[in-house]
């Protein structure tokens, strides 16, 4: 082993005499212009390189400018609050929005304080969480509004209501229709005190309260992730988990707010006078969003419904109307005769059969 790096070492140290002595003797070739040639380029060479080290490199300067505006942006972005897209409409209470995270119970097993036989501590309840839901505001708030919205009578205060209160408030409603022995007064009934009157006003707004529910979850659309578990130990089949974790804004903070801008004594009907003095100058049109002229058997003699304005019942539109609705109540009266006739036959059947005659 020795011997091999001996020789090695030997074949390394020839070949280095060997190339010094070939550099040598093409120095010695060289004339003296070519030397002075060599000596000028390398000084030029030199400069090059020395000017190089001293003079900016604009490629370094742009990719550091460039980091440092990236920089700046991301602490901007970073540092600036973020806004609610849920929040893109204005209300008065947007500023006061916070969330924070919490389990929603199931009341399947564990009944909260608003279930149960109605008593008049959960009436009081329910009645609690909306009880301020009119609110009065400023003309400048007023003036944000998505749609104008009325001043109070004798006031510069103008009338709002937060959504949420409304929808407590029709759910409750709805609550109430579960026990018409607490609310006798609650089911609205036709003459024969039996069959329910589904054109009734109550009804109509039963209809209406789910209906705003059901717009309302799918405008919120809750995405909290409900999990599945076996039903333990009561059970052998797979089942969601319902009480499952929510993300939450601070309804507290919102009832507080209502509190502190409550409308109390608010007069919403009007005199005749005011009502003439408002209409005479309306702050934006008064015209009915929604079509309500199906209701004009409710407000006989208001001529805002054209059946009961002066002579319309003798124009071609009147007549037609009014023949129609006359065939209308012909049809429902032949249907409903039919019906208690169906249902006198199924009770002398029965008799018959039981071996008992009228």
């Amino acid at each position: 082993m020795h011997s091999i790096f001996y020789h090695v070492k030997s074949a390394k140290s020839r070949f280095s005499q060997a190339e010094n002595s070939w550099d040598e003797e093409r120095d010695a070739r060289l004339s003296d212009d070519d030397r002075s040639t060599k000596g000028l380029l390398t000084e030029k060479i030199i400069d090059r390189s020395h000017g190089r080290r001293h003079s900016p490199n604009w490629l370094t300067i742009s990719s550091l400018t460039a980091n440092l505006i990236l920089s700046i942006t991301c602490i901007a972005l970073a540092t600036r609050p973020q806004k609610d897209p849920s929040l893109g409409v204005y209300s008065p209470v947007n500023h006061l929005v916070e969330y924070h995270i919490a389990n929603v119970s199931t009341g399947f097993m564990t009944k909260t304080p608003y279930m149960g036989f109605p008593t008049d501590e959960t009436d009081k309840l329910w009645e609690d969480l909306y009880q301020f839901g009119d609110s009065f505001i400023s003309e400048d708030e007023a003036k944000q509004l998505a749609y104008p919205t009325v001043h109070e009578m004798g006031t510069k205060n103008y009338l709002v209501e937060l959504e949420v209160f409304h929808q407590l408030h029709c759910l409750n409603d709805i609550r109430k229709a579960f026990y018409p022995e607490r609310y006798p007064g609650k089911w609205p009934f036709k003459e024969d005190g039996v069959t329910i009157n589904r054109n009734s006003l109550q009804f109509l707004h039963w209809e209406h309260c789910i209906d705003i529910l059901r717009g309302t979850l799918m405008c919120n659309a809750d995405v909290s992730p409900i999990s599945w578990r076996l039903n333990v130990p009561v059970g052998r089949v797979l089942a969601p988990q319902l009480e499952t974790t929510h993300t939450c804004r601070n309804f507290t903070k919102i009832v507080e707010w209502a509190r502190e801008h409550e409308a109390e004594g608010l007069r919403q009907e009007l005199t005749d006078e005011e009502r003439k003095a408002f209409l005479a100058d309306p702050p934006f049109d008064q015209s009915p969003w929604e079509d309500q002229s199906g209701f004009w058997q409710a407000f006989p003699g208001n001529p805002f419904f054209k059946q009961w304005r002066e002579g319309w019942n003798e124009t071609a539109e009147g007549r037609e109307f009014w023949e129609k609705w006359r065939m209308e109540q012909k049809m429902k009266a032949e249907m409903k005769a039919e019906a208690e006739g169906k249902e006198e036959n199924e009770m002398e059947f029965v008799d018959e059969a039981s071996g008992h005659t009228h």
